[in-house]
């Protein structure tokens, strides 16, 4: 939309999750009803970075932890941050803040993902 940056975007969305087991119809384990990325890519000069944001909806899955049977996760949205320096053609310093928000959120019950994390790179490419 802008010379050095570039806008995607892409969702998921599935009108029925069902499938036939053997005591019946269910919805189907970890298939969210919507799914939706966005990211913002930018080139300026020796800057470089992105901007993404993750947004997963509501699912379901066994509780293989609390034996409750199916249960309903709720939806979460994560949004990362990642700059880049380009020092010379070959050396770049990059600095990357995962759950940028410091949301609480798990994928499966019992192994929650990480809150914020800041990594730093040094790259040399030759």
């Amino acid at each position: 939309f802008a010379k050095g940056f570039h806008l995607s975007a892409n969702a998921t969305h599935f009108f029925s999750r069902k499938e036939t087991i053997s005591s019946g119809e269910r919805d189907i384990n970890n298939v969210p009803a919507i799914t939706a990325r966005l990211s913002l890519d930018a080139e300026v000069g020796a800057w470089g970075g992105r901007l993404s944001v993750r947004h997963v909806g509501q699912r379901k899955d066994d509780d293989f932890v609390f034996g409750r049977g199916q249960i309903e996760y709720d939806n979460f949205t994560v949004v990362d941050l990642s700059a880049r320096y380009r020092i010379d053609q070959h050396q770049s310093i990059t600095l990357q803040v995962e759950n940028l928000f410091d949301k609480f959120y798990y994928e499966k019950l019992g192994f929650p993902l990480s809150g914020r994390s800041i990594h730093g790179a040094y790259r040399y490419d030759f």
